[in-house]
């Protein structure tokens, strides 16, 4: 943390408090990727189990078919990939080691649409079969069984990729703009309530699978170079954060957040030392070419009825 001091004999005192969520906005493709990854390939593979994996999105589009996240980026490997249409419907992709691609696409709710969304993937085992659910904001989504279902040795879901979430390095396909919250994977099948009411829990421990939680990122640090994990015995496994990152803060917030009350003389802020030369030309009245690469700073233009004009 770098403490910084503005003043201004007419500035009204306000108490600066931490956003309720700062994130870091997931977008760009080739050189110019934003991504977080999980820099261990070994881990979070489902292998011959099951797999429950969940996370929250907000997002504008459509977009041009990119894999958003996943633990492969190519429809062509082993290992499994979300993606989405030209539509916004988000979709899923999964193949195991002895089986061919089994493709998850049924036209959903627009996932991207500004609003926040939960999206869930379920692989588990029934009836001498591996087979795939998805839910979309904890309701079912109907796919059709020959794309759920893997067969009865669909062999393991494994691949030497890492955990991801950002544009999936193929080519052939767009890039995309949007934030995360609360990434969980949990070592086993949950069920369709199970998904159904722990949309919006507060406190992640009260889940009743919460020993099978293997990778918990909430997303919203607000600082730093990670998305950290705070799944039990996991926290060496965070999601690294890559490209020209920023962060910022969003007054729109996950449902799983308690908002902060409102109070007098108090604002959220995301200030940063990154921000530091945007707010001094801002203070001395110099507009900022963007080709400088100067991260803006325009947080003092909440306040200009306080200085501006009063010498």
């Amino acid at each position: 943390m770098v403490p910084a001091i503005y003043y201004h004999e007419k500035m009204q005192s306000t108490e600066f408090v931490k956003a309720d969520y700062s994130s870091v906005v997931i977008n760009g493709r080739d050189g110019n990727t934003v991504k977080a990854t999980v820099a261990d390939g070994r881990v979070y593979d489902i292998g011959t189990g099951s797999q429950t994996i969940q996370i929250k999105i907000k997002g504008s589009g459509p977009f041009n078919w990119p894999h958003f996240m996943g633990k492969t980026t190519r429809f062509t490997q082993v290992g499994w990939t979300m993606f989405t249409n030209s539509g916004g419907s988000w979709c899923f992709s999964i193949r195991g080691s002895n089986t061919s691609e089994k493709r998850l696409q049924v036209t959903t709710p627009n996932l991207f649409d500004n609003s926040w969304h939960t999206v869930t993937a379920v692989i588990y085992d029934s009836a001498g079969s591996k087979w795939v659910k998805r839910f979309m904001d904890g309701v079912r989504i109907q796919d059709d069984n020959g794309t759920r279902n893997l067969g009865a040795n669909p062999g393991s879901i494994s691949s030497s990729d890492p955990l991801m979430i950002g544009w999936g390095d193929d080519t052939g396909f767009g890039a995309m703009t949007f934030n995360v919250a609360d990434f969980e994977i949990f070592n086993t099948a949950l069920t369709d309530e199970e998904v159904r009411n722990n949309l919006c829990l507060k406190d992640l421990s009260k889940h009743p699978k919460y020993t099978n939680l293997i990778g918990y990122w909430p997303c919203y640090d607000g600082f730093g170079s990670r998305f950290k994990n705070l799944a039990p015995g996991m926290s060496t496994h965070s999601l690294g954060l890559t490209g020209p990152y920023l962060w910022n803060a969003d007054p729109v917030i996950p449902c799983t957040i308690t908002p902060t009350p409102a109070g007098s003389n108090k604002a959220q802020v995301m200030l940063s030392s990154a921000g530091v030369p945007g707010t001094i030309f801002y203070w001395l009245r110099i507009s900022v070419n963007s080709k400088w690469g100067i991260e803006p700073s325009n947080w003092l233009s909440l306040y200009e009825t306080e200085f501006i004009g009063v010498e």
